[in-house]
């Protein structure tokens, strides 16, 4: 896991945790607006977990001509 994914992860704990306190506050436009943005960070970490995985797969091998 890399730095950035790391920070990400933290992040999101903690705006899960205001989507909750919003919930119980009975905000939900605000609950709403910070699960918006929590979506856009879970698709930021998929990215960021998807480039890695490529990253990390050897170099394809030349075709043989034929």
């Amino acid at each position: 896991m890399t730095e950035k994914e790391r920070e990400l992860r933290q992040q999101m704990t903690l705006k899960t945790q205001e989507v909750q306190n919003f919930l119980k506050e009975d905000k939900l436009d605000d609950a709403e607006r910070v699960t918006a943005e929590l979506r856009n960070m879970k698709r930021e970490l998929e990215v960021l977990k998807t480039v890695e995985d490529v990253a990390g797969l050897p170099p394809a091998s030349p075709k043989a001509e034929s």
